[in-house]
């Protein structure tokens, strides 16, 4: 099973190095709760590590769900990111709650599907028929993606200040739909790609 595989997924853990416990080797405390998959074996040859987010207190065993999985991009020992069902971290917070041991290495945060509702975007499968409605209409409307998906104002604000911040859309214009700048649905998708890669990473 590959470390992207366990995205979403609800995952048991082992927790060998509880938070407030030191490193073996390093001269470190662990501020969360630190552990691995049992029976696994990753790219390094060891079980798989994973990092427990969300949980302020020791515990020997947690079962939780995958929100991300962090790629060290230079050597093989990557970790999974496993938090309460109910939680969700955006990539920044990750990055700052993993740094005490991932600043030592370069690495980058792949994070579930599920995180871009974080970033205010629906999940892929809507998102492409938002670009392929704006496509058809040459426009953004708020309204219309209001009717038509079932999106709360909030959230279709969001996902308009976003395509708005990286030039898929113009400004607003009063009541009417915001205009389209980018008209080719690679090219808005090649922009939202950039986008995330530029925050997951």
């Amino acid at each position: 099973m590959k470390t992207a595989d366990y995205l979403g997924k609800i995952v048991t853990i082992k927790i060998d190095r509880p938070m407030g416990s030191k490193h073996p080797k390093h001269d470190f405390i662990y501020p969360v709760n630190y552990g691995f998959v049992p029976n696994t074996k990753s790219a390094d040859g060891e079980e798989l590590d994973a990092y427990l987010l969300g949980v302020f207190e020791p515990v020997k065993e947690y079962t939780g769900r995958c929100i991300a999985y962090i790629e060290r991009l230079d050597d093989d020992d990557d970790k999974l990111v496993i938090a309460p069902k109910d939680k969700i971290y955006h990539p920044e917070q990750i990055s700052a709650l993993v740094e005490f041991q991932e600043r030592f290495f370069s690495y980058k945060i792949n994070c579930d599907p599920e995180a871009l509702y974080n970033l205010g975007l629906p999940h892929p499968y809507m998102l492409e028929k938002i670009i392929e409605d704006m496509v058809e209409i040459d426009a953004f409307s708020v309204s219309r993606m209001q009717v038509k998906f079932s999106m709360g104002f909030g959230f279709v604000a969001r996902v308009a200040n976003i395509f708005y911040s990286i030039g898929i859309i113009g400004p607003l214009n009063g009541n009417k739909p915001r205009e389209l700048l980018i008209k080719d649905r690679d090219e808005i998708l090649k922009k939202i790609d950039d986008f995330l890669n530029e925050k997951m990473a």
